[in-house]
Formats: structure tokens, sequence, C-alpha cells
């Protein structure tokens, strides 16, 4: 994403600013192994509901309010001090995006219980994020995607 952004000039969602690239690196290195978790817990559970989980899967599963819970401690520390994004005050950058795609999924599976209560950061980033221009129409393939394998505890 960050090459794109660079060849295609396209500052607004990634800036040039030394201090929110920085943070942006910092992001983009943590969200492998932290905030794409949730495509695990998503994965893990499609291939429960098709019949093709294994008992490591189920065992990862068990786990999954806990690795919820351990990702939004971190979200929310990022959001601190005011800031209305993960690395801006100002307005959404790639990182936002990249986090709110693995967020999002856990929410449509009805598995972000006591958001508010618990994360109340990130329980206002996340309506943030339902603002950017565009949102509805580019999850409604997912939303399909996920009725179709009975893993959306509501409609998009």
């Amino acid at each position: 994403m960050l090459y794109l952004a660079d060849k295609h000039d396209w500052e607004s969602w990634c800036p040039k600013d030394l201090k929110i690239r920085a943070r942006i690196h910092e992001y983009t290195n943590w969200h492998h192994l932290n905030t794409r978790r949730s495509s695990e817990i998503f994965f893990n559970q499609l291939m429960v509901n098709i019949g093709r989980g294994t008992p490591a899967m189920e065992a990862m599963l068990q786990k999954k309010h806990k690795i919820i819970a351990d990702m939004f401690r971190i979200l929310e520390f990022w959001l601190r001090h005011g800031n209305l994004y993960l690395v801006s005050n100002t307005k959404p950058t790639v990182v936002d995006l990249s986090c709110y795609n693995e967020v999002v999924q856990l929410e449509v599976m009805g598995l972000l219980t006591n958001v508010e209560k618990d994360f109340p950061k990130v329980a206002a980033w996340l309506k943030r994020m339902k603002d950017v221009p565009h949102h509805d129409e580019m999850l409604a393939p997912m939303g399909k995607f996920f009725r179709k394998f009975k893993l959306a505890a509501h409609k998009l």
C-alpha cells in the first residue's frame, strides 16, 4: 500500500510528514501479527461452518475473545491523546483502512460485544470509519460472502 501511495501520490491517504509516516510504518509492521489475526478468526470459523474445521482451529476459536481484547487494548492506546484516527488526528490514512478492513469482519460476525463500554475510543473510531466515502458499497461483497457461509450475525 505504501508503494502504491507513493507511486500515485495519494498523499491524503499516506502523508509524507515524517512523524506520520513513521507511525504508518510502525502500524504496518505491527499489523500482520496483531490486527490481521481477525482474519484468522474469520477463516477458522468459515472452515468450521463448512465442515472442514480441525481441532487446532476449534482451539483457536476458543481464544477469539482474548485475541480481540488484546488487539483492542493496543488500538485504544493508539487512539490516546484525543486522536481521531490511528496515526493522524485529522483524517484517516492507509493505516485506518487496513485496520478497519480487519476489524469490520469481527463486527459483522457479531464478535464485538461491549466495545463501547470496554474500548470507547475504538468504538468511536469504528463509527468515524463508517463515514468514509463508499463505505457501504465497499463492504457489500463481504456481507454477501459472510451471509452465504453463515458468518454474519447481522446484515451489513
